[in-house]
C-alpha cells in the first residue's frame, strides 16, 4: 500500500510504500534533499450518531482511601477538664485541712487538754463548723462540674481512639457512662481507658491491630489503686463515726477521713496526668496517620 508524502523543500509530490514510514530517511528525486517522511494520521473514529465524544469520556475517579484519619473534634474538653480537676484538687486539698483540725480537736479533747489562745480557754468547735460548712460547699461547686467535664473528654478520648485506625476495640464511648453504675464502676472505667491508652500507641499505625502488643500505663493502674483505697478509706471512716459517743472511734474516723483525702488527692492529680498523656499520644498518632495519607487535610 503507497502513501503520497510532500517533499519539505521543492513540494513535490512522493509516492511511498507505507513500510517506509518507519524506516530510513529518503532522498527527492527532484531536489536531491533527504527528508524523514511523517508517520500518517490514523484514521478518524466514527461514533453512532447522537453520541458526543464529550459524552463517550469518563471523568477521572479518585481512588478512595477508605481508613484515612477523621479530623479531632472537641479538642477544647481535655484542657478544660484539667483545669476543672485542678480545682477539685484545691478543694480536697482544702477538706485535708479541715479533716485533719478535726482529728487533732478530738485528740485534744480526749487527752483532756483545753485549747488556750492569749491566756484564755477557747472553743474551737464553732470555727471548725465553719470551716467544715465551707469545704463542703466548695466541694460541691468544683466536684461536680469536674466530674461532668471528665466525662465528656473520656467520650472523646474514646471517640478518637475508634477514630484514629484502630480496630477491635471492646468499649464503645458511651461506655463512660459506667462511671455511673454502681459496682461496674469497680472494674469498667479502668479497663476502658488503659483501652485507649494503648489504642492511642503513636507508633503503632501501620497495622490496626498492633496496639494490643503494647503495654498497659503504669500511672493508669497507681490512678485505679488510688481510687479503690479512697473508698475503702471512705467507708472505714463511715464505720468509725457512726456512734458519737465514743471518742475514740470518733477519733479513728477522722484519721482515715484525712487518709481518704490523701489518696483522693493523688488520685485527681493522676488523672490530670492521665489526661495530658492521652491526648499527647493521639496528637501524635494522629500526626503520623496524616504523614502516611498524602492528601489527607486536618
Amino acid at each position: 500500500m503507497a502513501e503520497s508524502v510532500a517533499c519539505p523543500n521543492c513540494q513535490a509530490r512522493l509516492e511511498l510504500p507505507a513500510l517506509l514510514f518507519a524506516a530510513q530517511p529518503v532522498q527527492c528525486p527532484r531536489c536531491a534533499s533527504i527528508f524523514e517522511p511523517a508517520p500518517p494520521r490514523p484514521p478518524p473514529i466514527r461514533l453512532p450518531r447522537g453520541i458526543d465524544v464529550a459524552d463517550d469520556v469518563a471523568p477521572p475517579v479518585e481512588p478512595i482511601r477508605s481508613w484515612w484519619p477523621k479530623p479531632r473534634i472537641g479538642r477544647w474538653k481535655a484542657p478544660v477538664a484539667m483545669i476543672a480537676l485542678a480545682a477539685c484538687l484545691l478543694s480536697y486539698l482544702f477538706q485535708l485541712y479541715v479533716n485533719f483540725e478535726h482529728f487533732e480537736l478530738l485528740r485534744r479533747e480526749l487527752a483532756g487538754r483545753p485549747i488556750i489562745r492569749f491566756g484564755m480557754v477557747m472553743d474551737p468547735w464553732s470555727r471548725w463548723e465553719q470551716l467544715a460548712d465551707d469545704a463542703r460547699t466548695i466541694h460541691q461547686l468544683t466536684f461536680w462540674p469536674a466530674a461532668v467535664l471528665f466525662l465528656i473528654w473520656l467520650h472523646q478520648a474514646s471517640s478518637n481512639a475508634w477514630n484514629l485506625r484502630a480496630k477491635d476495640l471492646q468499649f464503645s464511648p458511651i461506655a463512660a457512662l459506667s462511671f455511673l453504675v454502681p459496682l461496674l464502676n469497680l472494674v469498667w472505667p479502668y479497663f476502658m481507658i488503659q483501652e485507649i491508652w494503648r489504642a492511642s500507641h503513636p507508633r503503632a499505625t501501620d497495622d490496626p491491630l498492633a496496639w494490643k502488643n503494647g503495654p498497659s500505663a503504669v500511672s493508669i493502674r497507681l490512678w485505679w489503686a488510688g481510687f479503690l483505697a479512697t473508698g475503702a478509706f471512705l467507708v472505714f471512716n463511715h464505720v468509725m463515726s457512726a456512734n458519737p459517743f465514743n471518742a475514740d472511734e470518733q477519733c479513728a474516723g477522722a484519721l482515715f477521713a484525712c487518709g481518704a483525702n490523701v489518696f483522693m488527692i493523688a488520685t485527681v492529680a493522676l488523672t490530670i496526668h492521665i489526661i495530658r498523656d492521652i491526648r499527647a499520644r493521639q496528637d501524635e498518632r494522629h500526626a503520623r496517620l496524616c504523614d502516611a495519607s498524602p492528601g489527607t487535610v486536618e
